[in-house]
């Protein structure tokens, strides 16, 4: 099991929580299924325009979808 971060789809929470590789859990703040992998500007700052996630996918080189 891998530490990933997510966010929702749904509601927009981001958070982290154990999952194995083939598996999204579920949103805590709404328990929506529809969660993405969050590609967090801190982790991958330096390859983008931004050096920490906006959110703004024109500004850190559409992490979010």
């Amino acid at each position: 099991m891998v530490l990933k971060e997510f966010i929702c789809r749904d509601c927009g929470h981001v958070f982290e929580e154990f999952s194995k590789a083939d598996q999204n859990p579920p949103c805590p703040a709404c328990g929506s299924a529809r969660v993405d992998v969050h590609l967090s500007g801190k982790v991958y700052g330096g390859l983008g325009k931004c050096s920490e996630c906006s959110g703004n996918c024109s500004c850190c080189s559409g992490c979010h979808h």
